[in-house]
């Protein structure tokens, strides 16, 4: 269901991600051309004495490279995630008001995405296995903050609870979205050794081609989820089987009756024959002989 959505309106998530992926190589070449030094040991040299040399240098290179990247991808994947959001409930996209919407809640959307990347990697290193279960249960943050437009810290609450409606599913959508994105990379970059000399702007063509199959998944979980909510809040009312209907009214057709002595027709209560006396009919108040 991904791939369909992702297919019908390939444009509108491919471009988001393109333009992130762009701003961020564009950004890392401004620095290095800006911030590092020139003086790069050669592979073999003194890479340990060059960077303590220029550890401020480095510092700043990688903390502003990772801060751009967590700002386009962070706008990259709200726009993903309202766009999906639109097509599924209204069957339609508008794209000044999704950007529109993904700016408006930016500050919500970082400091969640902030809290979740500091408690996920502090979880990968605490013996993985509860880095992995923050991830699973932050998995839906980006979806409750953009459909729902709830806080930083409400987000985290709310998507916990979500979760909690299908932990597997969720766990299954985060490997399979991550296994193509490694695979898609990988592929990303063996092409751009066949480019060398386009291999940032390949890859970014390449990587941007699978970014949008993760927030759209996680948006058709976020509903998934929705679903099983309500269903299990749905209160439950008994059946009563309904009062069977009552048996129609057959009229009981009379037939005439006679005597059998003299042949008078006698009435149909008669219990004695009104011309010769004989009793035709016994009463229904004598009781019944044994035979």
């Amino acid at each position: 269901m991904s791939f369909d959505l992702y297919s019908s309106r390939f444009i509108y998530f491919f471009i988001p991600f393109l333009f992130s992926n762009i701003i961020n190589s564009a950004f890392r070449y401004a620095l290095e051309y800006l911030i590092l030094p020139r003086n790069v040991p050669e592979i073999g040299g003194d890479v340990q004495r060059f960077m303590i040399d220029n550890f401020l240098y480095l510092l700043v290179f990688f903390v502003s490279i990772m801060f751009v990247w967590w700002v386009t991808s962070t706008i990259a994947n709200g726009v993903a995630v309202e766009y999906a959001s639109s097509l599924l409930e209204r069957g339609e996209v508008d794209i000044e008001r999704g950007f529109l919407i993904v700016v408006y809640n930016l500050k919500t959307l970082l400091a969640a995405g902030l809290v979740t990347g500091v408690l996920t990697v502090l979880g990968l290193l605490c013996f993985i296995v509860p880095g992995v279960i923050l991830m699973i249960m932050f998995a839906l943050v980006i979806p409750v903050i953009v459909i729902e437009q709830r806080g930083a810290l409400e987000s985290l609450g709310r998507s916990r609870k979500l979760v909690d409606k299908g932990w597997g599913k969720t766990l299954t959508v985060i490997i399979m979205t991550g296994i193509i994105m490694v695979v898609v990379g990988i592929i990303g970059e063996m092409l751009g050794l066949v480019v060398y000399q386009l291999r940032d702007l390949v890859s970014a063509v390449v990587i941007s081609l699978a970014q949008p199959i993760q927030p759209i998944a996680l948006t058709y979980l976020y509903y998934s989820m929705r679903v099983k909510e309500h269903l299990a809040a749905a209160p439950i009312t008994p059946t009563v089987p309904a009062a069977p209907e009552p048996k129609p009214v057959v009229p009981v057709e009379t037939y005439p009756r006679f005597c059998y002595i003299c042949g008078q027709e006698v009435p149909p209560d008669a219990i004695f024959c009104p011309r010769c006396g004989r009793q035709v009919r016994r009463p229904s108040s004598y009781p019944l002989r044994s035979t």
